[in-house]
């Protein structure tokens, strides 16, 4: 009995590694998705950028002075607002949907942010060329925030996805490239969020 068990044990231990190795080798063949998605924001943020052309600065003056936004400006404060939503609330939805939902999620949330780049183009821009040092520390502690969320959710991958499979839902493996895609590409979004609004402050 006791050596039935050492031996269960034992093929227990091996199934966790080579789910982990899975894990970790479809977590790189993600990288591949990432960038399609950051490709997909960047060409919207080129081909919109001269018809997205917002007043920022009239706008978070309006509602500092708790007045209503124009039609763009409230249109803006919608888009950015479903863009936060979708980067905190995606990650935790999507981990039982199929496969084509992923992929759906992963287009939509490129889209939002590509609108979003679009329209920060002109005031990204300015701002590189008026505060270049300012811009160039706060880009560099951007990049050190992604890689931080990056690291702790790679980790966070690997404990949810090993849960489902000791849960004995296999099929999340098939998932696996996806998901971890759209939570990737949610922690450099998220940075690139976050620098948006200190720009924005320190502006």
């Amino acid at each position: 009995m006791k050596s039935n068990r050492k031996i269960e044990n034992k093929i227990d231990a091996e199934t966790v590694k080579e789910v982990k190795k899975f894990i970790n080798e479809e977590i790189l063949a993600s990288r591949i998705w990432v960038f399609s998605g950051i490709a997909i924001s960047i060409l919207l943020c080129m081909i919109l950028k001269n018809y997205m052309i917002f007043e920022l600065d009239n706008i978070i003056q309006s509602l500092r002075k708790l007045k209503v936004p124009d039609v763009k400006g409230i249109f803006f404060i919608i888009l950015f607002i479903l863009e936060i939503l979708f980067l905190f609330i995606l990650p935790k939805i999507l981990i039982n949907k199929q496969k084509k939902n992923m992929k759906s999620a992963l287009t939509v949330l490129s889209l939002i942010m590509g609108l979003i780049l679009a329209i920060f183009y002109s005031e990204f821009t300015f701002f590189f060329k008026q505060k270049a040092i300012v811009a160039g520390i706060m880009f560099l502690l951007t990049l050190i925030l992604a890689v931080l969320l990056i690291k702790k959710d790679i980790k966070n991958i690997q404990t949810k996805i090993l849960e489902k499979v000791e849960e004995g839902n296999t099929e999340i493996l098939e998932k696996t490239r996806f998901f971890s895609a759209i939570i990737l590409y949610s922690d450099i979004v998220k940075a690139l969020t976050m620098y948006f609004l200190m720009m924005l402050i320190i502006k």
